[in-house]
């Protein structure tokens, strides 16, 4: 290797001049050996068998039929009793122990030998001594194999550690060789804090929750390892109650993978994305063991409001009256499942014992089609009763509300702290006699209802909110 790199400078003028390009050519060797293409986040390469000259370093046969990671992996054949092994070239390595605690190895073996007290030997050697641990090898095809340091029996300065040994046994008190005829392929040896299992770490949404918009609707999915290929024809969007799949898109980059929607789905459903057991592969091939699945539901159609939650100075829930003059907050989060943009209105009401508003905070803002978002208001505590409610469409005559919170509790809720009542109320008419505005209507439910009436007047800046309202059942 070293004299590929010296021959198409050659010839030399002088001796010094052959010396210097040789101990350059050395020094370029030796800095693509330790060089690693594979890049992990928590791993410390011992040795990656990328490349013939890399596998007979160790005194392995290169095998380019039988591969990983790589186009190549190192073989070791164990046809005999003796001593088989190989050993990767001496390095400086620095193995924290408190950083690193397992040894990996990429390997595939054709044989599976389960006898008892079977295996093969892997040594760790300092610049004195090693420490060894027994591998059984009892399965077949390639796999992630994982041994902690902590079962390496020996003594050895893990802070210079200079190569890994792998031994077939055979000499006295050494472990049971394994079959022989069997084969073994190495593709890469690592340190590691964790076991390099394939498992799924995180789900990250588009929307930031379950509620979805029907259009671009995506889900990514983040793994434990970089990935290498995902199987995008047994990958599956389907609507509740039905088999069939929607289309949908794939995409991979680094530890994730992202599905998407192609088409617009339908509002108001519950859909399921199934990525089913072996449909993902790692980048040291290996596949996902049980399905993954993840559900949601789209946007409703128009806007969807959470029942707002009332907060005290300190950000605590508001449970009991607060006191006079302190500062509370009203929060919502509000979707819209339309295709263009609507606004929404919270209000944060404050009354006296008579119902008589005393305060009133509004605070609207437009939520962008197939998006949403947060509204806030804040107000100075006053009274006896403290609500907050959420409408909207109020150019409308049947604004959309979407219940109330209200502390201390209503009583027609049987007293639970924060209720929200979801009202049906019809407007059957409306009319103006001079200085008075009468609304008819019907309120559905046994128990006496509450309406938030908003008009909203030409002549004032926001909407007039008139509450509370007190109707009988009918």
């Amino acid at each position: 290797a070293v004299n590929r790199r010296i021959v198409p400078v050659a010839p030399f003028e002088s001796f010094v001049a052959f010396r210097t390009a040789f101990e350059q050519a050395v020094a370029a060797y030796k800095q693509d050996l330790e060089s690693s293409g594979v890049k992990l986040e928590d791993g410390l390469v011992v040795w990656e068998f990328d490349s013939e000259e890399k596998c007979t370093l160790v005194n392995l046969t290169p095998d380019s039929t039988l591969t990983n990671m790589h186009d190549v992996s190192g073989k070791m054949i164990i046809d005999k009793t003796g001593d088989i092994s190989g050993s990767t070239p001496s390095r400086d390595l620095a193995v924290d122990t408190q950083q690193y605690q397992y040894l990996n190895l990429v390997m595939h073996s054709n044989k599976a030998t389960t006898t008892s007290g079977t295996g093969i030997n892997l040594c760790i050697h300092d610049s004195s001594s090693y420490a060894r641990a027994v591998l059984p090898v009892n399965w077949t095809g390639w796999k992630v194999v994982s041994v902690p340091l902590s079962a390496f029996a020996g003594t050895i300065d893990w802070n210079d550690v200079k190569y890994v040994k792998i031994n077939s046994g055979g000499w006295s008190g050494s472990v049971k060789p394994v079959e022989l005829g069997t084969e073994l392929n190495f593709d890469l040896i690592w340190f590691s804090k964790e076991e390099p299992n394939l498992t799924l770490e995180e789900t990250i949404t588009q929307a930031g929750n379950t509620e979805m918009p029907v259009t671009d609707a995506a889900v990514s999915f983040w793994f434990s390892n970089p990935l290498r290929a995902v199987d995008e024809t047994r990958l599956t969007l389907t609507k509740q109650g039905e088999t069939n799949s929607e289309s949908i898109s794939c995409t991979v980059e680094g530890s994730s993978v992202t599905l998407e929607a192609q088409a617009e789905l339908d509002y108001g459903t519950t859909y399921t994305l199934t990525i089913p057991s072996g449909a993902v592969t790692d980048i040291f091939g290996q596949n996902n063991e049980t399905p993954i699945t993840y559900s949601f539901t789209t946007l409703k159609q128009g806007l969807n409001a959470t029942l707002p939650a009332l907060t005290d100075s300190a950000g605590n829930p508001l449970s009991s009256r607060p006191t006079g003059g302190e500062t509370i907050k009203a929060a919502t989060r509000v979707s819209n499942g339309a295709s263009e943009a609507k606004t929404a209105t919270l209000v944060l009401v404050c009354y006296d014992e008579n119902n008589r508003v005393l305060v009133r905070k509004a605070a609207s803002k437009s939520i962008p089609a197939n998006g949403t978002d947060t509204l806030e208001v804040t107000a100075a505590a006053s009274g006896a009763v403290i609500k907050a409610f959420v409408v909207d469409e109020l150019a409308s005559m049947q604004p959309l509300y979407h219940g109330f919170v209200q502390v201390p509790s209503p009583t027609s809720n049987g007293g639970s702290a924060g209720s929200g009542e979801n009202l049906s109320l019809s407007l059957t008419g409306v009319r103006l006699e001079e200085e008075q505005v009468y609304i008819t209507g019907k309120v559905d439910g046994a128990l006496p209802r509450m309406a938030i009436i908003a008009i909203d007047g030409e002549t004032t800046e926001e909407p007039l909110f008139l509450s509370p309202i007190m109707a009988e059942d009918g």
